[in-house]
């Protein structure tokens, strides 16, 4: 079965120059290329709550393509719902049922589900620093799921 909505998740981080630990400043800053002190994690280029929700209709068949652009692994979590791997890096591969996966480095891994839980649900980084932007929580690598009915 085609899935019904297909959406590419690009994981990223950053090393922004702030001041302090805990503060954002609004503004325009040229991020290190090397990221060696990520402070702050996107998806899709942009951090929560600046990002775009994912919108799931009851019954629809998701996949979810995550590609890691960073010089770390990331693991993403979905809360309230289960997906099985479908492949890695374009090949296929056979995977269980779970609600986490873990993509290393420049890797990409596509999921899939079935939209059966209505609600509003976190899909989030799981490492605590990862929600947030240069330790201010909430932020960074967290959306939300929105299911819609039309």
């Amino acid at each position: 079965m085609i899935p019904y909505h297909d959406y590419v998740m690009l994981i990223q981080q950053w090393e922004v120059p702030q001041p302090e630990l805990g503060k954002v400043f609004p503004g325009t800053y040229k991020p290190n290329k090397f990221d060696r002190n990520p402070n702050f994690f996107t998806i899709n280029g942009k951090a929560f709550p600046y990002n775009t929700p994912l919108y799931f209709k009851y019954g629809e068949k998701i996949r979810l393509r995550f590609i890691t652009k960073t010089s770390t692994s990331h693991s993403m979590h979905l809360h309230g719902h289960v997906f099985r791997i479908v492949s890695v890096d374009g090949f296929p591969r056979p995977g269980c049922w779970d609600d986490t996966v873990h993509i290393a480095s420049g890797k990409r891994i596509e999921v899939e589900l079935i939209a059966n839980n209505p609600g509003i649900w976190p899909l989030n980084g799981t490492k605590t620093f990862h929600q947030s932007n240069n330790g201010k929580v909430p932020g960074g690598m967290i959306t939300k799921v929105i299911y819609v009915n039309e």
